[in-house]
């Protein structure tokens, strides 16, 4: 396996990530769930209790995703989920997306 950066072959210290494009409008917004209970609405770069300063922006929209992660395109009435087994790490970066990430 190899990247950009170099060999991975010891994946040492790296992390993965498994990334779904979608054509889907979500409008910045994607839900994970709440210990595979209720799902919480995200905003990407948003805080309801402070004014949100971009400085990490991968970081700072990354949410713990225990079972699933969804977005939606409330236009079309679509919606796509990724089930996981285990926790990870999950994000919506850009509109019709979703990432996950694994520690290896």
């Amino acid at each position: 396996m190899s990247n950009d950066d170099g060999d991975l072959k010891d994946a040492i210290g790296k992390d993965f990530i498994i990334r779904y494009t979608t054509d889907l409008n979500t409008n910045d917004i994607f839900y994970t769930d709440s210990n595979g209970r209720e799902l919480l609405e995200r905003r990407r770069n948003y805080r309801p209790t402070f004014t949100y300063t971009d400085v990490e922006h991968q970081a700072a929209n990354y949410y713990p995703v225990t079972n699933r992660i969804v977005i939606k395109d409330k236009n079309k009435g679509v919606e796509f989920a990724v089930i996981t087994d285990r926790t990870h790490g999950g994000s919506s970066l850009v509109n019709g997306q979703i990432e996950l990430m694994v520690s290896s």
